[in-house]
């Protein structure tokens, strides 16, 4: 009986961990403030929702390229509509807290 429940277990045993560790790295890039900041501006462009429509929200996949040395973020997604579909890149530079205090 363990033997069989152990087989029918196996294939959500191996994908659980998977598709969470994907869930919570989609949800720690849109709560991310750059791209919170992004998707605000996006959704007041007149551009943007005469292609894809009114109710705008991101893709499922979300790539992110950080350089900490050059200093800038660059994600890569896609805006999905009630009308339509849109690939979109975000370029962000950013200053850290070291930096700001040599600007002062």
């Amino acid at each position: 009986m363990n033997l069989y429940f152990l087989k029918a277990a196996s294939p959500f045993i191996v994908v659980t961990p998977i598709v969470s560790w994907v869930y919570f790295k989609r949800k720690n890039n849109i709560n991310h403030p750059i791209m919170q900041r992004s998707l605000l501006h996006l959704k007041k462009d007149q551009r943007i929702l005469d292609y894809c429509g009114e109710n705008i929200r991101p893709g499922f996949w979300i790539t992110v390229n950080r350089d900490p040395i050059e200093n800038y973020v660059k994600f890569g997604f896609t805006l999905k509509g009630d009308s339509g579909s849109l690939g979109t890149s975000v370029i962000a530079d950013y200053l850290t807290h070291r930096e700001l205090k040599i600007l002062d």
